[in-house]
């Protein structure tokens, strides 16, 4: 940790030794981070020191899930999700975590001839509910209030019959059930991160081989953000003041994409490093 904005860094008091996969701050001195074995940990003094608040090596029978990403409301409501469709769910800071039954989706998915527990890599507020990413090209809508279309019925069924007049075979089978909708995926491989926070409206996800895509309206539609010479995974993005995105990623990938830009502009750096996170202090950025 570092109480300086990154000019000097304390090794923090950790109770594990589990790679760390993310971490949430609600304030400046409640945080959670979330690892592997379903291992949820949470710091009230700034992350110098971390205690568990979850862990579970064997979840309803099967092999320990890891936690992949976290997201607060506010100091007492939260979501955790992660590997095989976990999802946990919390409303007292973290003290007691509930696995949420997820079978509504497995049975949505299964019958449109998908991955029936993908892996979910991130999770951001959208509309009235959250955008969820993850492998296999998952884009899915969550209402955790049980209503599964981001304005209202009427809306969510026009909707499902625009998306499926294009494929007479998905006329078949729902795109959403409880409180989840299943939205059109650009793509086929994973997504690693979503960011449907930005102060224009637009909605990124991002993730294999540099793949950026931008949305209008709320995930019903999107458009490739190009990325000439781009290979590398794309792990995270930040939004400046100005309305820019920064979008980090493997060996050494830094971008800027301006509002509304079809492209993406590489930002010159001269290492390898691979860039997993980036958080926005202040302008200019801490990377790591």
């Amino acid at each position: 940790y570092s109480d300086d904005g990154g000019g000097s860094w304390t090794q923090a008091n950790s109770p594990t030794q589990n790679l760390i996969t993310t971490i949430e701050f609600i304030d400046e001195r409640h945080g959670w981070a979330g690892s592997h074995d379903t291992l949820v940990l949470h710091t009230s003094d700034g992350g110098e020191n971390w205690e568990i608040q979850h862990e579970d090596l064997v979840v309803d029978g099967d092999i320990a899930k890891p936690v992949l990403d976290i997201l607060f409301k506010d100091r007492d409501h939260g979501i955790a999700i992660g590997a095989y469709s976990l999802m946990m769910t919390t409303s007292d800071g973290g003290k007691t975590w509930e696995y949420e039954d997820t079978s509504e989706l497995y049975d949505l998915l299964a019958a449109n001839d998908m991955e029936p527990e993908p892996g979910f890599h991130a999770i951001s507020p959208m509309g009235s509910g959250y955008l969820i990413v993850g492998e296999l090209g998952t884009v899915l809508f969550y209402d955790p209030d049980g209503v599964a279309t981001a304005e209202d019925d009427t809306e969510a069924e026009a909707d499902t019959e625009a998306m499926a007049s294009a494929d007479d075979e998905s006329a078949e089978a729902p795109l959403q059930a409880g409180p989840w909708r299943i939205l059109p995926s650009p793509y086929e491989g994973s997504f690693f991160g979503a960011n449907a926070s930005l102060s224009s409206g637009d909605v990124l996800i991002y993730g294999l081989r540099g793949r950026i895509y931008r949305s209008s309206d709320q995930g019903m539609s999107w458009e490739r953000v190009r990325v000439p010479g781009v290979t590398s995974n794309i792990f995270d993005t930040v939004e400046l003041s100005d309305g820019s995105v920064i979008a980090a990623g493997g060996t050494g990938t830094l971008l800027r994409i301006q509002p509304g830009s079809e492209v993406a502009e590489r930002i010159p750096y001269d290492n390898f490093n691979s860039f997993v996170s980036i958080k926005r202090l202040r302008d200019p950025l801490v990377i790591a």
